[in-house]
């Protein structure tokens, strides 16, 4: 019985880690928006109720806790989590248009980054055949 090792490719280990800090920001910001949802300038500030600050910030807590695990996933070959990461993308984007649709039109551009971000993580983990190739091999 022959075992073959695959090494994984550069750019799957970039993306894994970008994944797991990205997570970790996102935990990290959903702690700080549910511990500060009682500040009277925030809400002014982002148009929107204290009821609104902590479901925004507790679904960045959950996204965040399953952006880490899934970026160790990833790190270690699992097919599954290129899929993951491409849920993870779509639900991102879902959520920063809403946020922003909902607490602050005008600085809408500000989350465009980690949209970006997670479009291109998930079109090099679903339609690249490097990273297919590795996790289908691990």
């Amino acid at each position: 019985m022959e075992m073959t090792v695959s090494r994984r490719p550069f750019g799957v280990s970039l993306l894994s880690i970008l994944v797991i800090i990205a997570g970790a920001l996102d935990v990290l910001a959903g702690i700080l928006s549910v511990s500060i949802r009682g500040d009277g300038d925030l809400l002014v500030e982002l148009k929107g109720s204290q009821g609104e600050i902590t479901a925004f910030g507790t679904g960045l807590i959950i996204l965040g806790v399953i952006a880490i695990l899934v970026g160790v996933m990833l790190w270690r070959g699992s097919e599954f989590a290129r899929i993951l990461i491409g849920i993870i993308a779509l639900v991102r984007l879902i959520g920063t248009v809403w946020a922003f649709a909902s607490f602050d039109r005008e600085h809408w551009y500000e989350g465009i980054g980690s949209v970006v971000i997670y479009a291109l993580v998930a079109g090099y983990l679903l339609f690249g055949t490097t990273a297919r190739d590795y996790t289908t091999s691990t």
